[in-house]
């Protein structure tokens, strides 16, 4: 049972290429930011239902507005933290992420959709 589904314009970020340096210190590049803070606020358009405290499976669909390599491994981070106090009390509820890159896809939007999955232990 889907618990929550959220379609997210724009390009996602890992954390390959979301971080700067800046005289020595590490910081969330302002595009980054601004990712992590639309998906913020478009998680709280389509849901208003209790904080989850019970293990969960993410699933995340990238679909890329061109035809460049891509490494979707660290994507999810940036947005198992943005749906932190919204969806869950800490991205620690995680229990499974499906990341799922589509490469036959060859609009030139770039959006991510995110669904959020009830945790069901399979053997």
């Amino acid at each position: 049972m889907i618990i929550f589904s959220v379609k997210i314009l724009g390009k996602p970020y890992n954390i390959n290429n979301g971080y700067g340096l800046k005289n020595g210190k590490k910081y969330l590049k302002p595009e980054v930011k601004k990712w992590k803070e639309d998906i913020s606020w478009s998680a709280k358009q389509v849901y208003s239902g209790k904080i989850l405290k019970e293990y969960l499976t993410m699933e995340i669909h990238y679909y890329f507005g061109d035809n460049r390599r891509r490494d979707i491994d660290g994507c999810h981070k940036f947005i198992q933290d943005a749906l932190e106090n919204i969806l869950y009390s800490d991205d620690k509820w995680i229990a499974k992420t499906i990341d799922d890159k589509h490469p036959e896809y060859n609009g030139k939007e770039f959006y991510t959709i995110i669904k959020i999955y009830k945790y069901e232990k399979i053997y």
